[in-house]
């Protein structure tokens, strides 16, 4: 039987010759003697200096790898060919934003030549590779120094807890996700200004022949954001009627699982208010929640950690932290006048919600930007410390403030 340390040292010795970075892939995969492990580590410390530049914390790591002059070279000389996406972890939502493989997403994008492809078989040829950020301790064995690792996610922290730190996180060249101050900006959706204003178009909805004055649809009855108590609290002074599996309301009758468009077609009929409320309170993060009653003509009311001053256009929903305590916006929301409340919906004569278009984005990087041109990457987003920039965006003790300050 071969020696432990010997083991270790013959381990390693391979994943130099193939690719350094193959060492990530062993010291997240191997489950052997828990020895072996540690020796791994002992010489990956100190085989050599290449051992100790690749595989080290943030800007001396990968980032630094990328950032050499052979990969610059790499990346001009394919400038003009077709890049290829490489989707590499299973759980990312093709249905949602990248909407399959192949080369007919980005047809209508300002630069069309990309390709999505989720054949491993390809790694060589890959571009740029997309990780789900649950799966991110799962690299492929080798990398080209001209090859981007980007995490990609919509879902906040909380729901989305990266399994791995250190040279796992180290190895992520770009974050794609809902964070402004990251590289590619990600949101659920955007607003979008329309071509012609229309000027002349003017809102009135049948404000008096809606009798009913808040509508809720939640699955997640206790959230990490508590929404839960500002809604309880809120509900003792205007009714709030619950829809979904934390309510007994429903919608539609004759399916038990509620169709969210024939939803939102009755809400804007019958109520005057939708709870848009977050289940995480996170820097720049908003959903689905408040894209619904934005598609409709019904008022949002968001709890949430967006921006939402500055990202949606002025008087288009109610926040709740501009009031000191639930009763303050109860009594608001229940005195509002007709001419009040169509002011809420005149946004739409100027601005429209859609789905964000990141496949463009994707592709647009890859063919123009700093990096493409040869100039430079762009460092980490995350500062060197992923995790810390990841999981500490998050601000879920929102609501005990809000109580504090306005002593309910």
């Amino acid at each position: 039987m071969q020696p432990i340390a010997s083991t270790a040292s013959v381990i390693l010795k391979m994943a130099l010759l193939d690719d350094i970075l193959y060492l990530d892939s062993l010291l997240s995969s191997y489950e052997g003697n828990s020895i072996v492990k540690k020796e791994l580590k002992i010489n990956a410390e100190n085989y050599s200096e290449m051992a100790r530049t690749d595989i080290g914390k943030s800007e001396a790591g990968i980032s630094r790898r990328v950032n050499d002059p052979q990969a610059f070279e790499v990346i001009k000389s394919r400038r003009n060919l077709t890049k290829v996406i490489l989707f590499w972890t299973p759980r990312i939502d093709v249905a949602d934003w990248a909407k399959g493989v192949g080369t007919q997403q980005f047809s209508h994008c300002k630069y069309p030549k990309c390709e999505y492809t989720t054949d491993k078989g390809r790694l060589d040829e890959a571009d740029m590779f997309l990780f789900y950020c649950q799966e991110l301790p799962h690299f492929p064995a080798r990398r080209h120094p001209h090859q981007l690792y980007v995490h990609v996610t919509r879902e906040a922290p909380c729901n989305a807890k990266i399994n791995g730190y250190g040279i796992y996180g180290d190895n992520i060249n770009i974050t794609a996700s809902y964070r402004k101050d990251g590289n590619l900006h990600f949101p659920y959706f955007v607003m979008g200004a329309k071509d012609v204003p229309e000027e002349e178009y003017v809102i009135r909805v049948p404000f008096h022949n809606r009798k009913k004055s808040v509508a809720w649809m939640v699955s997640n009855c206790k959230p990490d954001s508590r929404r839960d108590i500002y809604v309880d609290e809120l509900g003792k002074y205007i009714d709030i009627d619950i829809y979904g599996r934390c309510g007994n309301q429903s919608c539609d009758h004759d399916n038990p699982i509620d169709s969210q468009m024939n939803c939102f077609e009755m809400f804007e009929k019958n109520y005057k208010f939708y709870l848009a409320f977050e289940n995480n309170i996170c820097k720049d993060y908003y959903t689905e929640k408040l894209l619904n009653p934005l598609e409709h003509e019904i008022v949002p009311i968001v709890f949430g950690g967006a921006d939402y001053e500055h990202d949606f256009p002025q008087g288009s929903l109610i926040n709740v932290v501009d009031f000191p305590n639930p009763k303050d916006l109860a009594h608001y929301l229940r005195t509002m006048t007709e001419e009040q409340y169509n002011g809420y919906l005149q946004w739409k004569a100027t601005y429209y919600a859609i789905y964000a278009d990141d496949d463009c984005v994707l592709c647009e990087f890859l063919h123009d930007s700093a990096y493409t041109r040869g100039e430079h990457i762009l460092p980490p987003s995350y500062g060197g410390n992923y995790s810390k920039w990841w999981h500490d965006s998050c601000h879920n003790d929102l609501i005990y403030e809000l109580k504090g300050k306005g002593s309910w």
